[in-house]
């Protein structure tokens, strides 16, 4: 062996020497591992927690099994133990022992068991506050502060002392509310971790109720509304303050004193089942506790007058609403004696509408004494319940008069000073009678004709309706409230007077040889007349205007005076009755009874 091999075979015996010193055993601890999940219910677990002695042979891996050998966790160090295994699959761990094997570079291994512990209590999201509320505010549902837990959740405790009752003291009323909580886990808020909220208590301001408007038809219904109580959160203010041409919850302008307040027709937003009902449904799933009531307003058209299962939609009306709602209080009434306030009011109720019954107007006087400092303030409140329905008139459609004095036509011929027919009258509320009705023509405005005290028609006045039409009349009534109700009709004038026939009683007639002779219609007219129009004459003998030759009786027209003209058929003769200017007379009636005429005018 030469000096060079020599010198090898020594390098590669050191080397080997310095593997072996390398290659340790590695040891984890046997007593069992404790360690603490952090703010998010975590553990980033590596080898140092697990192994004694030096950590000489990483980088080390490791695999975390549960007692039936599943494996829960395995990786590289830090090993992020969650609750989720690589595969998705969740497993709990916190105040649980599983086995934990620690893997080196050289695939050396040791194992040693782990218990997984939350030791961290729930933390406050405010831990300090003061909050400035009012004696009128519902302490129930004031800020709270809210504790969360790192691994799950957390309990809260409160406890409540009254450090000054005195709402009229200059500190006001004062409550401190300490907040503590706890875990699942056993843990604890300590004193610093607690939350304390300091409540600052004062009187509150007096906002007195608006005045407003209720309908007939709502109170006929439901007479509750105009008592002293709180109203719905659904009567909405008719002025639509924002200008967005929509009567909703956003028009709530408190300054516009003197606006109607009344039920408005809005869906409120918070419409939990999706759907604006009929009627002002009130949203179930709502209103208890510290929220308050969301309501659902939209109307539709139902029913007609006074009902009270369907309300005739007037903009008015919504059952839900109305059934549980008054004319309002001051804001203070609910919490008086929390608010160190006495609240009264007095009511003087006054007729309306020439007292008529179903309406009414209210004058509410509110006192209230603020107990503070003696002082008392006042407020008049006006609670109208008003008609604001027109009355509904009934005539009929088409009314034929006959003419029956001299009218103003082209021709000066024939006018009507008839009787227009009484309407029937109907009303919601404050009533209406034919006192209140009038009656308007072409002519002028009809006068009423009284019988016995009572309306029997109405007389067209001068200068009357000439003979035609059609003619439109109107009829107006009016309520008790002042509101109108229109109607009206085509009226016609017609001549339904047959004219005067009035004739000379004898007239002598000569005749002529055997040829027939003729006597004239107007050489007979001794006067005649009609209401209307001129009059014509037309003559016809006696025994043709009742002739039927079939039945051998009279004369028939066709056949000539003196002569039986036999030869034509029966048949063919003719039988019509003839009224024409003249009728003719021959020698053989001398003497018989056909020399009698019959004239029309």
């Amino acid at each position: 062996m030469n000096k060079n091999q020599y010198l090898l075979l020594m390098l590669l015996v050191m080397l080997s020497w310095l593997g072996m010193l390398n290659a340790q055993n590695i040891t984890c601890n046997q007593t069992g591992v404790q360690t603490s999940v952090d703010q998010a219910c975590q553990v980033m677990l590596t080898a140092d927690e697990i192994l004694e002695g030096p950590m000489v042979n990483g980088p080390y891996t490791l695999m975390l099994k549960a007692a039936n050998g599943r494996i829960l966790e395995n990786g590289a160090e830090p090993l992020l133990i969650d609750g989720i295994s690589p595969a998705g699959s969740a497993y709990s761990y916190i105040n649980r022992t599983y086995e934990v094997t620690v893997f080196d570079v050289n695939g050396n291994s040791c194992w040693s068991n782990i218990t997984f512990e939350d030791k961290l209590a729930p933390e406050f999201n405010v831990l300090d506050t003061t909050i400035q509320i009012s004696c009128s505010d519902d302490l129930a549902c004031v800020f709270a502060p809210i504790a969360t837990d790192n691994c799950g959740t957390a309990t809260q405790n409160v406890t409540e002392t009254i450090i000054s009752n005195d709402v009229c003291a200059p500190s006001n009323r004062v409550i401190r509310r300490v907040y503590s909580a706890f875990d699942n886990n056993g843990n604890v808020t300590t004193t610093a971790q607690q939350a304390v909220v300091t409540l600052v208590i004062s009187q509150d301001a007096v906002v007195f109720p608006r005045d407003i408007e209720w309908t007939c038809e709502q109170y006929a219904c439901y007479s509750g509304i105009t008592n002293a109580a709180i109203r719905s959160a659904g009567i909405m203010d008719t002025s639509d303050d924002n200008m967005d041409g929509i009567l909703n919850t956003d028009d709530s302008d408190a300054t516009q004193s003197d606006d109607r307040i009344t039920v408005g027709l809005v869906c409120n937003a918070d419409d939990d089942d999706g759907f604006c009902a009929p009627f002002g449904e009130r949203d179930a799933s709502n209103g208890a506790g510290c929220s308050a009531a969301t309501y659902n307003l939209t109307v539709q058209a139902g029913g007609s007058g006074i009902s009270c299962l369907a309300p005739e939609v007037n903009g008015l009306e919504d059952d839900d609403i109305l059934e549980t709602t008054g004319s309002g209080v001051p804001s203070v009434f609910a919490s008086a004696g929390a608010c160190m306030y006495t609240v009264s009011h007095t009511d003087d109720t006054l007729a309306a509408c020439n007292g008529a019954a179903g309406v009414l107007k209210i004058q509410r006087n509110w006192r209230v004494l603020n107990m503070c400092d003696n002082s008392i303030l006042t407020d008049m409140q006006i609670i109208t319940v008003v008609d604001r329905t027109n009355p509904v008139v009934s005539i009929p459609a088409r009314v034929d008069l006959s003419a029956n004095t001299s009218g103003t036509g082209a021709h000066g011929l024939c006018g009507s000073s008839g009787l227009l027919p009484v309407p029937t009258l109907s009303d919601n509320c404050s009533g209406t009678s034919l006192a209140m009705v009038t009656v308007n023509t072409p002519a002028g405005q009809a006068t009423p004709l009284m019988v016995n005290g009572q309306v029997v028609g109405y007389q067209i006045p001068s200068p009357y309706l000439d003979l035609g039409g059609p003619y439109t009349v109107t009829y107006q009534a009016a309520d008790n409230c002042g509101n109108i109700g229109i109607s009206t009709t085509q009226v016609f004038v017609e001549d339904n007077t047959p004219p005067v026939a009035i004739c000379d009683e004898i007239t002598n007639l000569s005749l002529t040889g055997t040829l027939a002779s003729a006597i004239f219609a107007n050489n007979l007219d001794d006067g005649s007349y009609d209401n209307c129009n001129d009059v014509w004459f037309k003559v016809i003998r006696m025994d043709e205007l009742n002739a039927d030759f079939r039945l051998n009786r009279g004369r028939s027209t066709g056949l000539s005076c003196g002569s039986p003209n036999s030869d034509e058929p029966i048949e063919a003769r003719d039988n019509s009755v003839r009224f024409d200017d003249e009728a003719f007379f021959c020698c053989e009636d001398i003497a018989t009874n056909n020399n009698m005429v019959v004239v029309r005018v």
